[in-house]
């Protein structure tokens, strides 16, 4: 699998600076929103993660971005921008961002928290991402509406993914396993938006009783809790008999039915508007 979600576990978030100048998308609804009181809409946005490049093409914003990283795949006209470089903030210089003359930055808190205070500090306005939930991604979304221009499309926007997402589904009492790592073995907790993508879909995860967002897991915990299904993202190496050679495995009902299957994975990891279609995926997968 793609060790991009190492990443997600072995950083700490990064206590911000510059309140004025940045925004974190968990800010209440009542705090005042100074980039959306500015008097003209960012023209130049360096989006730095591949969930803000999709937040603001679904906004029709997309002729706003002025560059982008290798992992902004989506949707394919991303890729006609320029690119600063890999999504960890290590992978690209502060320089490269500058060469794009933004006059704004939207970057992921956990990734590039290192780099706010040098932004603000040259007067470049940052919006900080750092949604943990399925609401936290909603109210982002508003407030990127509001800043370039586009509120009327970010709550047509909104509007359908709640009706996807919040669709009834039939009371199942399927358990899933969401292999995010295996070596060590790694899943999601109950603070993680994958946790509540996974209920979304009628099904509960096999962890979500642990705090932590990926945790850390044992081989034995995971054959204990029985799994009804195990989902894989569709870029890692697994299959369904490289998981039927796993000793112990075989007593897994998962694996017994052979109810082993691949999403993709960029749908259900990146907190951003195809969250709907990940929900619908593992729709799909609970009919199988």
């Amino acid at each position: 699998m793609n060790k991009k979600w190492m990443l997600i576990t072995g950083v700490c978030a990064i206590v911000l600076a510059s309140a004025l100048m940045v925004l974190k998308c968990t800010e209440s609804a009542g705090q005042q929103n100074p980039l959306s009181a500015q008097q003209n809409t960012p023209s130049r946005i360096v989006s730095l993660s591949p969930a803000s490049t999709e937040i603001l093409f679904a906004l029709g914003a997309g002729n706003l971005v002025a560059a982008r990283t290798d992992f902004c795949n989506y949707p394919a006209e991303a890729q006609n921008c320029p690119s600063v470089g890999g999504f960890d903030g290590k992978t690209f210089s502060l320089e490269t961002v500058l060469s794009f003359a933004p006059d704004l930055v939207y970057l992921n808190t956990v990734m590039h928290g290192h780099l706010v205070q040098s932004l603000t500090e040259l007067g470049i306005t940052v919006y900080a991402s750092d949604a943990q939930s399925i609401a936290d991604i909603y109210t982002e979304i508003l407030e990127v509406g509001a800043i370039t221009g586009k509120e009327e499309n970010a709550e047509k926007l909104i509007d359908s993914m709640k009706k996807r997402i919040e669709k009834p589904s039939k009371t199942s009492t399927m358990s899933v396993y969401w292999e995010v790592w295996n070596a060590p073995y790694m899943s999601i907790g109950n603070t993680s938006f994958i946790n509540e993508v996974i209920q979304a879909s009628g099904a509960q995860n096999i962890f979500n009783d642990i705090s932590a967002s990926y945790p850390v897991v044992s081989e034995e915990s995971i054959i204990a809790r029985n799994p009804s299904i195990i989902l894989l993202p569709s870029d890692s190496p697994e299959t369904l008999d490289t998981i039927k050679g796993r000793s112990g495995w075989d007593s897994i009902d998962a694996v017994k039915n052979n109810r082993v299957y691949k999403i993709n994975g960029d749908i259900i990891s990146r907190p951003g508007p195809r969250l709907a279609e990940a929900v619908e995926a593992i729709r799909a997968c609970l009919s199988q």
